[in-house]
């Protein structure tokens, strides 16, 4: 552990390059959805930007000149909270739900603003931004704060607005002539723009009725000299210094807008309303949250904000609802990739399920109750990829689905409590909870059950001919406490013990009798049995290419190198703890690389562990990384690419790493050509067979740097073995397969 630090300690970064020994991602990319609007606004080409919870997009009013900007080399946040166009600057503000302020001028250039979030407010959010002169007058969970554009500094803080509590939240700005208001939760304020803001007794407040109506006010504007106030369930007006009722609705008020071309209009989660409420004609495919304008080809068209449908356009009569190309939810709790590169992605569980999306690493395509009906439900939180490209995905509540994609369609296959052995709880018998699916070597699916305390099988195998077979909890029938699967090099199956109340590690194997009855060998390891098992919940089970079963735990990692001895008649099971290795990570997710190291994916960044798990090979994390949070739920891996997948709660990142599956015969490439040390850095050597031994030698046979590489791609520096940069030349490259002893060689030149 002490080298692994010395090595961290040493470790730089460069253009968000990450280099630990064998370790090296490059290229990173976040995949984040923005279906979830959260702010709009156009600038004065009629540009409507728009803020989501994955970051940001502009788009034309026709719907053309989609750019999309997220937080790699553009913005420091995704979740983006307010969005506004400074008409002085021309510049364009974007305010997070974390306080950052970013701001992109007419150069497309990116100015950072962290003084908020510095703060470290209880709530940093910021609610609204308005403009007026070269101020930018900034709304949000901390109060309302004044920004100077040209100085980009702050000149001033509001914690306190007339005899209001001080500390509140700021939620809307509307400012008139020379007057500012200020929606809050407690009313709504006003104060000379000019005055001392920051002194309460620059305010006066007018605070909402509490027995009248909600004391929140979201939203505050001024038509024809009138001041109205929106909370949840009422629009109020202020009359003789009072908030009165103006309107009341049953379903939930979401915004107030006032302008010359379109009057009074606000919006409910069900549609836009005019100033009597009664309903503007608009179709709308989700509830509605604001409505904002746009200028197009000299007129004005609607814009409308939906939860979690894009953004819909009004103009000229005609209604277009734009949704960007993106994964529907930020949250993969499961992903995989298939044979030709597609990544596939499982959301989540209720609330937050959203099915199941697909990568094709241009297009995203999801898979939800709205686009395919036949599917059940949205909650699908585990997915497993076959070797004939079949995609197995476990549901919270109804079972497993089969996925088979053919020329870009879905055949979809669901397996329940009335077409196999699948049974749910013992009060719910068709409220099947499933867990991680695998396929075995014949392409058999096997899926564990959760079904806590209930008669019913713990595990269920499903064969190509849709017959399935259940098999017990062999220490107690009626406990089925299991999540997590993974099938070992000799067909036994080890189920993992549920976070909701593990029981230990269950193992199986019907010796390739899925009908068998007797002669199953089967068994359980629990922490009291086998004291270097860290817990007996076990979120993840990998196995490795040597065949050793690696068990994550909330509590660190364990490994069992002799898995086939549960195959005798008296086992003799070696677990080993490497919580001396990595210390007692919660272990979400394990991922086996071609180089058969374990990548881990904990709650404080992935850990790479080597291949025989006797040592850290690096550690990824939002330090020396793209990752937003060191919260990483699940990996996944392109083994012909080397693409690794992380995913988060803020999305999915893509980074490309050197692991690549080695070539089945040498095809030996060298590049750049020629190699100057000095300028290019590093020589890519591809190509290579499994187990290579690489020599760089002189014309001459003298050897100049060897490396041992079980990767289709190798870097080499330029140095030799002591560290000096090897002089101009021309050098040969060799490379020896040490498993089936091929070889190959390749001359390379370098110059100064």
């Amino acid at each position: 552990m002490s080298r692994f630090l010395i090595v961290l300690v040493c470790f730089f970064l460069i253009s968000y390059s990450l280099s630990f020994s064998q370790i090296r991602l490059d290229d990173w990319k976040a995949h984040t959805s923005l279906v979830y609007t959260q702010d709009i606004d156009s600038d004065d080409e009629g540009k409507i930007w728009v803020a989501t919870s994955g970051g940001i997009y502009s788009v034309m009013p026709d719907g053309t000149g989609l750019r999309i900007y997220r937080n790699i080399g553009e913005m420091l946040d995704l979740d983006i909270s307010a969005i506004k166009y400074n008409k002085v600057s021309g510049e364009l503000f974007t305010g997070s739900k974390n306080g950052y302020i970013d701001i992109l001028d007419k150069d497309g250039n990116w100015t950072h603003i962290t003084d908020i979030f510095n703060q470290k407010f209880s709530n940093p959010r910021i609610n609204d931004i308005v403009f007026y002169g070269d101020k930018a007058f900034i709304a949000g969970g901390f109060g309302l704060a004044v920004f100077d554009v040209k100085k980009r500094v702050f000149d001033e803080t509001v914690r306190r607005f007339a005899g209001f509590n001080s500390n509140l939240p700021a939620n809307k700005i509307f400012i008139d002539n020379s007057e500012i208001w200020v929606a809050t939760t407690s009313g709504i304020a006003k104060a000379n723009i000019g005055s001392i803001l920051a002194n309460p007794a620059s305010w006066t407040g007018y605070p909402a009725n509490p027995g009248l109506f909600e004391q929140s006010i979201n939203d505050v504007v001024i038509h024809r000299g009138v001041v109205y106030a929106m909370s949840d369930k009422f629009i109020t007006r202020l009359e003789n210094e009072t908030l009165v009722e103006h309107l009341r609705t049953q379903d939930i008020f979401t915004s107030i807008l006032s302008t010359p071309e379109t009057g009074f209009v606000f919006t409910t989660i069900f549609g836009v309303l005019d100033s009597l409420g009664n309903p503007i004609n608009i179709p709308h495919p989700d509830f509605v949250y604001s409505v904002s304008t746009v200028r197009h080809n000299n007129g004005v068209g609607l814009v409308i904000r939906y939860q979690s449908n894009g953004i819909g356009l009004f103009i000229n009569g005609e209604f277009k609802n734009f949704i960007p190309n993106s994964p529907l939810s930020n949250i993969s709790l499961d992903m995989g990739v298939d044979s030709k590169g597609n990544l596939w992605t499982a959301t989540d569980v209720d609330p937050n399920g959203r099915g199941i999306s697909v990568f094709d690493g241009i297009n995203w395509r999801n898979i939800n109750l709205k686009n395919y009906p036949e599917i059940k439900t949205n909650n699908y939180h585990k997915i497993t990829i076959a070797d004939d490209d079949r995609v197995a995905a476990g549901s919270y509540g109804n079972g497993l689905l089969l996925i088979k994609m053919e020329d870009e369609k879905f055949e979809f296959k669901s397996f329940n409590r009335e077409n196999s052995k699948l049974v749910g709880l013992s009060n719910a018998l068709d409220y099947i909870v499933c867990g991680k699916p695998r396929f075995d070597r014949d392409n058999n699916v096997w899926v564990p059950v959760l079904g806590n305390e209930s008669s019913g099988a713990s595990l269920v195998a499903i064969d190509k001919n849709d017959v399935s077979y259940g098999f017990n909890n062999s220490r107690n029938p009626n406990q089925r406490y299991f999540n997590s699967l993974a099938i070992d090099l000799n067909g036994t199956k080890w189920i993992g013990g549920s976070v909701v109340s593990g029981l230990g590690v269950l193992y199986v194997n019907e010796r390739g009798n899925l009908g068998a009855t007797s002669n199953i060998a089967s068994g359980f390891l629990t922490q009291n049995e086998f004291s270097n098992m860290p817990d007996n919940t076990h979120p993840f089970i990998e196995v490795d290419k040597n065949g050793f079963v690696w068990i994550g735990t909330p509590r660190g990692l364990a490994v069992i190198a002799n898995p086939s001895t549960v195959l005798q008649s008296n086992p003799n099971i070696t677990v080993r703890n490497l919580n001396r290795i990595i210390g007692e990570q919660n272990i979400n997710y394990i991922l086996v690389d071609a180089q058969n190291n374990k990548w881990l994916a904990t709650n404080n960044g992935v850990w790479v562990v080597n291949s025989d798990g006797s040592d850290t090979v690096g550690i990824i994390n939002t330090s020396n990384s793209m990752l937003p949070t060191n919260e990483v739920l699940s990996l996944a891996y392109n083994k012909s690419t080397g693409q690794i997948y992380f995913g988060t709660k803020l999305g999915v990142y893509e980074a490309k790493s050197l692991s690549v599956e080695p070539a089945k015969s040498y095809d030996l490439k060298c590049y750049p050509q020629p190699f100057k040390p000095n300028k290019d850095y590093e020589m890519v050597i591809e190509g290579l067979e499994e187990y290579s031994d690489i020599r760089i030698v002189t014309m001459a046979g003298a050897l100049v740097k060897q490396m041992f590489i079980n990767s289709n791609k190798a870097l080499w520096d330029g140095k030799d073995s002591n560290g000096n940069v090897v002089v101009p030349g021309v050098y040969l490259v060799l490379a020896t397969s040490n498993t089936n002893k091929n070889s190959a060689v390749q001359k390379i030149a370098v110059t100064e």
